[in-house]
């Protein structure tokens, strides 16, 4: 069916072996994006050649040319599903993640850890309908996830929202042919928990939250061009500074010692952001997006009376190294064999 307009918009990504090198033959995994695809926008530096001489009032069109270019996703935004959200959370983590079988069942337990991202990289494709119908493949190649943030509120989807740097942006690849997956929900506040404990391991379940989300912004060096005779594309983006992790929890202020007091004494917490679905997909073996911070410390806020409402805080939080545990630990359990 042609449809000449956004309805008709798809939007997938694949894994690359070779950094800015479409896969032949690429697999590609479809997400559903929320209202829009994600800017997929070649970027590009120009250089303008001009000098003087009598009669010229512009620099000449002809001396005009690309020193260096390259592309960037602004955001992705898309809802977390009970399957094949495995490959986004590679590169998120930056990890290389064998799904583990649970007993002998079909449930299969994804851990993605932070690492360093070197190596991991994949294509986009951005798929745009003309108002005649056709569509017209605009690729991002050699990807690098450069932040991420899941979030989730009261009546709402657990959303991610990603944004990535691309080696370039080609609008000469073959378009795939999208393919919706089946049997797919999203995960949602009814089945979001919030857990802390003054210990890793031992979180409990807390009261109160009606907002969390969690951000990671990964430090790299994006502007390595090199004049090697690679035609203005840059090498591999490398980490050049300390991931940004932190996030944040809206509170109704239903116990003083659950948030506040540990803003106010600076205490360390171990945190756990999880959601579970209620039916099982084998044993006690559920569909579950868990998220896990061995060390966190508040950075505000005080409680205050705002209106005659139920009193309402934000508290900011900074994830931190507890020197024995991974900072990040993601754990996704689905039916998926592989990522």
């Amino acid at each position: 069916m042609v449809t000449a307009s956004g309805l008709g918009a798809s939007f997938g990504i694949v894994d690359e072996s070779t950094y800015g090198v479409l896969p032949g033959s690429p697999t590609w995994r479809w997400h559903d994006t929320k209202d829009k695809l994600p800017d997929l926008a070649q970027k590009k530096n120009t250089a303008q050649g001009d000098g003087l001489i009598a009669g010229r009032f512009a620099p000449p069109a002809s001396r005009r040319v690309i020193t260096t270019q390259f592309g960037q996703i602004g955001t992705l935004p898309t809802e977390i599903l009970n399957t094949k959200m495995g490959l986004l959370l590679k590169h998120i983590f930056g990890g290389a993640v064998t799904p583990v079988q649970q007993a002998a069942t079909t449930a299969y337990l994804q851990t993605h850890t932070l690492v360093d991202n070197v190596g991991r990289f994949f294509s986009a494709q951005a798929q745009v309908p003309q108002t005649d119908g056709t569509v017209k493949a605009f690729t991002g190649r050699g990807g690098k996830v450069t932040s991420a943030e899941f979030s989730c509120e009261v009546d709402g989807l657990l959303m991610l929202s990603a944004a990535a740097d691309f080696q370039k942006v080609l609008d000469t690849d073959t378009a795939g042919a999208p393919s919706p997956v089946t049997g797919q929900w999203p995960f949602n506040f009814s089945q979001m928990n919030v857990k802390l404990a003054a210990t890793y391991g031992s979180e409990v379940s807390v009261s109160g939250v009606r907002k969390a989300s969690f951000k990671l912004d990964r430090g790299q060096d994006t502007g390595r061009f090199y004049g090697d005779g690679s035609g203005g594309f840059k090498k591999e983006p490398l980490m050049n500074a300390l991931p940004g992790l932190g996030g944040s929890l809206d509170v109704d202020f239903v116990d003083k010692t659950i948030f506040a007091d540990r803003f106010r004494d600076d205490t360390t917490a171990a945190l756990v952001l999880e959601w579970v679905g209620a039916t099982a997909i084998a044993s006690t073996f559920f569909p579950t997006l868990r998220l896990k911070f061995p060390a966190v410390k508040f950075d505000d806020g005080t409680p205050t009376v705002d209106d005659r409402g139920v009193v309402k805080t934000t508290f900011n939080y900074v994830v931190l190294d507890d020197q024995t545990n991974p900072l990040v630990t993601c754990e996704y359990m689905s039916t998926d064999t592989t990522l």
